[in-house]
């Protein structure tokens, strides 16, 4: 079917175009079988006369006998049919309800086009202040799922990268091992091929079902060809198509794949990781790509009757939200991409709770409109469960880890940006993952504070009296005001009081300006006055919410602080400001201030409570939590462990860390997490000699099912994570000689994780990490010597040995020391370890051959390759002889490495 618009006004010009148009269908476009003309007048049936005889055709006579005759005219032209939709009949469908919001967006007003949302995102971007800043931009991998979900170039290329990848390992296998490849095992693969290519090129794949069917038969024929191939070659092919399938596999179920298809995606994060940098950017950046896109903040929303709030927000309340969703997917057709809306930080609404009905009803009218209009969420990870339906729970979800990944990369770029010398202490700890954190910390030092030696010591608590000093000093210099009058602090202390007796973060506008503009009565010259003052430093920030008075929702133009971890903060200083006394914390009317309070408000109170009454907060007094409250109070004070001052994780702390580390899989993870986090900084109860002496005192099989299965996923993510590629990194000669040994212990007990990839990484890590430390490892020989696990005993040995050729002979004292403890530890083992003796033969050779040991000292040390053991095992004829050429060819292959 083909459509044609002619802008005329005539019949006899009209006919004119209609015929040229035909001419080049029928030349150019063989399967067209229908051709609809539109045209904007209608065509008068009113024949010419003069003196009552009839002169000549009407408008519609004219039409008729031409689409009648068009054979003559055009041969060929026979076959396609030929339709008109006239002014009158387009208007009749534009004027249909369900085509509203198309006749709005194509010729009301300037509405959804490229220059307005831009403009809606530049207000989003007004509201969302110093949270972001196109300045220190880092790219993030987290950028791909909406790019995914916006079906961006970057989607298609990523898609067309798996293709090719593919069908060379394919093409390589059906090559090579054409005469042994199956006729099932072929068919697999071709139609693989041909459905990896429809889904390569479609604009808008829907869900992959069919290509995840082929695939699945696919590796099921593979793996039959492994079991059966006696070939190193064959064997190789094979397993090289094998992972390009097994990739394919994993980027399907990948969120980015799914929010492609599913239209709609969540972004998860904590408090300060970027998630508003991220909507922001990403909103920019596919606009100067040409794709329509809207940002709206979740604070502007009340979380009740959403569409109409966020038809609101754009300006289009006067037609309704079902006008402009259509008007939404006129505009994607308009510009061939879909329609992006991004919701930023939905667990900041009025009423936050309520997004758990109104998600579902976002996301079913949404998709009435689907594949033109797509929906991105963002939403505080304490806030998940509380927020989102259980619905949104099984959306494409993504989390987003702050710097995770980059934050040697991060911390460079903002330090180049504050003018400041770069970091000399390793960035393992997870503040310097969070871009907030990193942004405040950047600022309070180029503004003349001095950190501790310390890192352990700057808290976010510390962090923002510090900040606050900063601000102070500023805006006293620029207004002229007595900086130990410390009015900014005076300021912050109000808020907190209405923050705490309201239970909201916000303040409307009009109180916030008069009582702030009070502590500095005699300024009253907008914008020079101590208010005005506050929104340019970026300490504060206008916003609109909506309020539920009972009848409507109200608009209200509210005074938040711009960072939500600061207003947690204070809130928590402020409940907790009368109490001198533990016993006080008892009380009714602080307990119920407590358990009022929000997540991110209970985290930042089990900070504060160690801190000054030396209890924990949840042993200050009996709680009445549901089952899912207990379950928020338990995160939080995991995650409040890393943040706490050393003298606050006390003999209760532990255990309470103790019990809360096996009394779930989710705690258990999250405990392991905290544990490694809290292992880089001494002085404390929870150090690096408490983590390896509770592990050393597990047996491996508890060891591997609780600290190995926790932590089997985390190579790449958390503190596990930031721990592996810090010592991985090329330039580590730097790195504090103490810190270097607490972060090997905690690799060193990894090394006995079922993750192989994970187990090889920290090896060669260790390897180079260690090869200019050798002192390091002689004192993991005095704990490790007796380790329980094989796999970690044998993988030290393996370090050392690479460590040694790696250092040369710069030190030759260390590395004989290190080959005796080596040995001694390989002698003392009770049961024969031919990997380990590997490497310490090994390790002794290298040292004869450098001159640092002569060969009697070698030949000592040494011990035989082979074990005296008697293990009766089979030999390879023997293999052969029961299972064939297939169990001997495993053996040579696998013998060495498993």
């Amino acid at each position: 079917m083909g459509w044609q618009v002619k802008y005329t006004f005539g019949i006899d010009e009209f006919l004119k175009l209609a015929t040229d148009t035909l001419k080049t269908v029928v030349a150019e476009r063989p399967n067209c079988v229908r051709l609809t003309f539109c045209i904007p007048f209608d065509l008068p049936d009113v024949v010419p006369k003069k003196n009552g005889r009839r002169t000549g055709n009407s408008a519609v006579e004219k039409f008729e006998r031409w689409r009648d005759e068009r054979e003559a005219k055009v041969p060929g032209a026979e076959r396609i049919e030929i339709l008109l939709w006239s002014g009158g009949e387009l208007l009749g469908r534009l004027n249909d309800p369900s085509n509203r919001g198309r006749a709005w967006f194509f010729w009301d007003q300037d509405v959804l086009s490229l220059s307005w949302c831009r403009q809606r995102v530049d207000s989003a971007r007004d509201v969302a202040g110093p949270r972001y800043s196109d300045q220190l931009h880092i790219e993030m991998p987290i950028a791909a799922a909406l790019d995914g979900l916006a079906r961006a170039p970057r989607f298609q290329r990523d898609r067309q990268s798996l293709q090719t990848s593919f069908n060379a390992a394919a093409n390589e296998m059906l090559r090579e091992l054409s005469d042994s490849i199956s006729e099932e095992l072929s068919e697999a693969t071709q139609t693989c091929r041909a459905l990896l290519a429809e889904y390569a090129e479609d604009d808008a794949p829907t869900a992959p079902t069919v290509l995840c069917d082929a695939l699945q038969r696919c590796t099921k024929q593979l793996t039959r060809l492994l079991d059966d191939s006696d070939d190193e070659a064959a064997y190789s092919r094979t397993n090289s198509l094998l992972e390009k399938v097994l990739d394919t596999e994993d980027y399907l179920r990948s969120a980015t794949a799914r929010a492609a298809h599913e239209f709609a995606l969540v972004v998860t994060g904590d408090a300060g990781q970027g998630k508003t940098h991220l909507f922001v950017d990403a909103a920019y950046r596919l606009l100067s790509a040409g794709q329509p896109t809207t940002l709206i903040m979740g604070s502007s929303l009340s979380g009740h009757d959403v569409l109409t709030e966020v038809a609101r927000r754009l300006g289009m309340e006067t037609v309704g939200w079902v006008a402009m969703l259509q008007a939404m997917a006129s505009a994607a057709e308009a510009y061939r991409s879909p329609f992006v809306l991004l919701i930023d930080g939905i667990n900041e609404s009025d009423k936050a709770r309520g997004w758990q009905t109104e998600l579902t009803t976002l996301l079913a009218e949404i998709r009435h409109y689907a594949p033109w209009i797509v929906v991105a969420l963002s939403v505080r990870t304490t806030y998940r469960d509380i927020v989102l339906s259980t619905q949104a729970l099984d959306l494409p979800t993504v989390d987003h880890q702050g710097f995770a990944g980059v934050e040697q990369l991060a911390a460079e770029t903002f330090f180049a940006h504050y003018e400041l010398p770069a970091p000399q202490l390793p960035l393992v700890g997870q503040d310097m993952s969070n871009p907030l954190f990193l942004k405040l910390y950047c600022e309070t030092v180029k503004n003349g504070w001095t950190p501790p030696a310390n890192r352990r010591a700057v808290t976010v608590s510390t962090l923002f009296d510090r900040y606050l000093d900063t601000v102070n000093r500023k805006v006293s210099a620029t207004l002229e005001l007595d900086e130990s009058d410390r009015l900014v602090q005076q300021c912050m202390s109000y808020m907190a009081k209405e923050f705490t007796e309201h239970r909201k973060d916000w303040i409307p506008r009009p109180q916030a300006k008069k009582h702030i503009t009070a502590f500095a009565s005699h300024l009253q010259s907008w914008p020079r006055t101590l208010f005005g003052e506050l929104l340019s430093e970026g300490l504060l920030s206008a916003d609109i919410v909506y309020t539920d008075n009972g009848a409507e929702l109200i608009e209200v133009e509210v005074i938040k602080l711009s960072y939500q971890r600061f207003s947690d903060y204070m809130i928590a200083e402020e409940i907790l400001s009368p109490i001198t006394a533990v016993a006080q914390l008892t009380t009714i009317p602080i307990t119920a201030s407590i358990t009022a309070s929000s997540s991110g408000v209970i985290e930042a109170l089990s900070v504060l409570v160690p801190e000054r009454y030396g209890v924990e907060l949840l042993k200050t007094t009996t709680w009445d939590l549901d089952p899912f409250e207990q379950q928020q109070w338990h995160k939080a004070l995991l995650r409040s462990l890393p943040a706490r001052h050393a003298d606050a994780i006390t003999a209760e702390s532990v255990e309470l860390f103790e019990q809360l580390a096996t009394s779930s899989s989710p705690l258990g993870e999250l405990a392991a997490q905290t544990l490694i986090e809290l292992s880089v900084h001494p002085g404390h109860l929870l150090d690096i000699d408490y983590l390896h002496q509770r592990l050393d005192q597990t047996t491996m099989p508890a060891r591997d099912a609780s600290w190995g299965i926790s932590l089997y996923h985390n190579m790449n993510t958390g503190a596990l994570g930031r721990f592996i590629r810090w010592a991985a990194r090329p330039d580590t000669e730097s790195y504090p000689h103490a810190v270097v040994e607490r972060v090997a212990i905690v690799l060193v007990w990894m090394l006995g994780t079922p993750h192989r990839p994970m187990r090889d990484h920290i090896t060669k890590s260790l390897s180079h990490l260690l090869s200019h430390r050798l002192d390091i490892l002689t004192k993991l020989y005095e704990r490790f010597s007796a380790v329980d696990d094989p796999y970690i005993f044998e993988r030290l040995c393996v370090i050392t040995h690479g460590a040694l050729i790696t250092s040369g002979t710069s030190n030759p004292r260390g590395a004989v020391e290190v080959v005796r403890r080596l040995a001694a530890a390989v002698a003392a083992r009770s049961t024969p370890n031919l990997l380990a003796r590997d490497a310490l033969n090994g390790a002794a050779e290298w040292c004869l051959r450098a001159g640092i040991l002569d060969g009697d000292d070698a030949e000592q040390l040494a011990h035989p390759a082979r074990s005296s053991l008697e293990l009766n095992a089979p030999t390879e004829s023997d293999l052969y002889d029961i299972y064939g050429p297939r169990a001997c060819f495993r053996s040579r292959r696998c013998g060495a490495t498993d």
